[in-house]
């Protein structure tokens, strides 16, 4: 049979059994965590906050807890930190991929314009080909019936040579001497007028064969700047897509620690 005495000690309780009571007073107001900013939200105070549970903990006595919560800390801590300089890093790039974006449009835009005016150089050029040839050609038909014309006005010298078929042949000629001698001055004023036409047309030639080198120079190089454009835009992307993709990771992984964080009170 068990006595009083021992009846007491059986039924009282050991005071290092006796769990002491947890004694918190918010000092921050509490946000849903999927409301939570986690660039401007996660600062200073959050950690203070974090630090004073940590502590209130440990004077409570639950060491666990306490340790768990601190490494907790430390994690946000480190992946906050990666993150800001991952928004900072984003901030930076995004001006000059817009930047890369309105140099390529540009870029594209002037070779597009540069094609289309060496294409109506190119035409120009023809064209002024064309009518050097034709002038070229009329020319030498000018030059043709002068040189018939002057020979048969030459030949009218010969009226009173003693040749009587010859005599026969130009004194006929010889009453439109005056028109012939007109006809010609007139062809020869053409000739000139013609080769001063020509000399323009092949000045102007020289001329647009110049700007066409110019403008496939300055496209040669602004294709090679669209092209340097076009890969320093892929590369931004590609470091943009890279930090999104680290910033969406680092934010899930904020997100996780702090709902498995708030469970736990």
């Amino acid at each position: 049979m068990i006595s009083k005495k021992d009846k007491k000690k059986i039924n009282k309780p050991k005071e290092t059994d006796i769990e002491e009571p947890l004694i918190f007073n918010e000092i921050m107001d509490e946000a849903d965590v999927l409301e939570l900013n986690l660039f401007t939200d996660i600062n200073e105070a959050f950690f203070n906050e974090a630090n004073r549970v940590v502590q209130v903990l440990m004077e409570a006595k639950r060491n666990f807890e306490a340790s768990r919560i601190k490494r907790y800390t430390d994690i946000i801590f480190n992946l906050h930190r990666l993150y800001v300089d991952e928004v900072i890093d984003n901030d930076f790039l995004r001006p000059r991929i817009v930047s890369s974006e309105n140099k390529l449009r540009l870029a594209l835009e002037l070779t597009l314009t540069s094609e289309e005016a060496v294409q109506k150089l190119k035409e120009a050029l023809g064209d002024a080909w064309k009518e050097s040839d034709s002038s070229a050609l009329r020319e030498q038909l000018v030059q043709e019936k002068l040189q018939e014309v002057l020979i048969k006005c030459d030949g009218l010298g010969d009226i009173n040579s003693g040749l009587t078929d010859d005599a026969a042949e130009f004194g006929h000629l010889a009453k439109y001497k005056n028109i012939i001698l007109r006809e010609r001055d007139r062809l020869a004023g053409e000739v000139i007028d013609l080769e001063k036409r020509l000399a323009t047309n092949r000045y102007y030639s020289e001329n647009l064969e110049y700007i066409i080198r110019n403008n496939e120079d300055a496209m040669s190089k602004m294709a090679s700047r669209a092209k340097f454009a076009e890969g320093e835009r892929l590369n931004v992307e590609s470091k943009l897509r890279a930090l999104m993709k680290t910033m969406e990771e680092q934010k899930d992984a904020h997100e996780t620690i702090l709902i498995h964080w708030k469970k736990m009170f």
